[in-house]
């Protein structure tokens, strides 16, 4: 009978003691996020929007998330015109 090594069955296990370390599909922590959010609430404070923004934040690119930001500050109702964009995507994507 042989021995095997507990390493050999037992895949590498990494252990993050960092209670903020939780990563959604597109590896964004929860820092992450919610610093996406800070920025899109210094552009659009609206606290009636924050659940939006996190939705958004955690959701979709950051890349887009700017863009989309910055296309609707050219609009007539920036608020509107970027919930809007980020709906559109969020329909896209299948959320």
């Amino acid at each position: 009978m042989s021995t095997t090594a507990l390493s050999e069955i037992l895949p590498t296990i990494t252990i993050n003691n960092n209670v903020n370390v939780i990563k959604n599909n597109n590896n964004k922590t929860l820092t992450t996020v919610r610093l996406i959010v800070d920025r899109m609430q210094q552009k659009l404070p609206n606290p009636q929007a924050e659940q939006f923004y996190y939705k958004v934040a955690w959701k979709l690119p950051e890349a887009y998330i700017f863009t989309s930001l910055e296309q609707a500050m050219t609009g007539h109702d920036p608020q509107k015109y970027f919930s809007f964009l980020c709906n559109l995507e969020l329909r896209r994507i299948g959320v």
